[in-house]
Parts: structure tokens; sequence; C-alpha cells
């Protein structure tokens, strides 16, 4: 009996990563290419044991606004995260340390809302065998084109693989 418990703890322990992975929400991250990573808000996901890390997140492109305080774009409606030209981005791991730029999910010509979108999820849906993209989404009004908080929606996507491209299919007005 101590025998078979003796191998089952080695099998078990044996599987078990040996690097530590520390992700930092302060220093820069690169992919795999050292180019940095242009990935917010957002998901990192696993759809298989054993698979690819999935990291779905809001991407600024070539905003680089200095980030001075908390939120930056809180009282400066102009900043990175709050404009209407943001791609969704995935990155993929094998382990949570090297990241690959995979793509822009959800290119303009996909029925994509105009709209400053954030905290995009991807999901995979058993009973349709299809990968779903949520993402929260507050629209511009107003004379000086001020955020309409009150009026906040969201709209929802498919895609048939989890690298996309992503296909609006539900639209909350």
């Amino acid at each position: 009996m101590t025998v078979v418990a003796s191998l089952l703890i080695f099998s078990l322990v044996s599987n078990i990563a040996t690097e530590l992975v520390t992700i930092s929400n302060v220093k820069p991250r690169v992919d795999v290419n050292g180019n940095p990573m242009d990935i917010h808000d957002g998901n990192i996901v696993q759809f298989e044991k054993n698979g690819l890390y999935f990291f779905y997140g809001m991407g600024y492109g070539d905003c680089h606004t200095v980030l001075d305080f908390g939120c930056a774009g809180a009282f400066m409606i102009g900043d990175c995260g709050f404009r209407t030209n943001h791609t969704i981005n995935l990155y993929t791991s094998p382990d949570l340390s090297r990241w690959t730029f995979v793509r822009d999910i959800l290119p303009w010509n996909a029925g994509r809302p105009l709209g400053i979108y954030y905290r995009p999820k991807v999901i995979f849906n058993r009973l349709t065998q299809l990968y779903v993209l949520w993402i929260n989404r507050v629209q511009r009004s107003g004379p000086f084109d001020t955020l309409d908080f009150l009026s906040a929606s969201y709209f929802i996507a498919t895609s048939r693989t989890p690298c996309g491209s992503f296909t609006v299919i539900k639209i909350k007005v």
C-alpha cells in the first residue's frame, strides 16, 4: 500500500511545473520577439488541460499616455483606455512566460459597433461548440463627445476556433 501511494505522489509531483512565473501589472511584458505586449484588461484561459494559454485583451495600438494616477483616462477622456480605435488582441503561451502574438480577433469588418471597449472575456460553449467573446462597451455622446456611462452596453461575438476571427452576433443597445 505504501509503495502504491509513493508512486502516485511521485507521478503527481513530476507533472508540476518547476519554473516560477510572475505576471506583473507594473513591469512591461514582452513577447517572444522582444516586442512590448499590447494587451490590457481581458482574461487568460486554458481551454484544454496541458494545452496553450490564451490571453485575450484590449490593444491600444500606438497610444503611449503616461500613467500619472490610478486609471489614466478617468479625467482625461482622450487617454489610451478611452478611445474608439482599440483592437482585441490575442497572445498564446505554452507556459505563461513565453507569449506569442496571434492576431486582432475581431477585425473591423466583423460587424463591430462603435464605442469604447473594456473587459473582453472569451469562454467555450460546449453546447454550441463555439468560442464566445463578450465585451462591455460605452458610447460617446454629448456636445463634448463625453462618455455616456448611463447607456453602457455589451456585445457578443463567436468563433469556431479560440484564435478567431470572431463575428458579432448580438449587440445590446
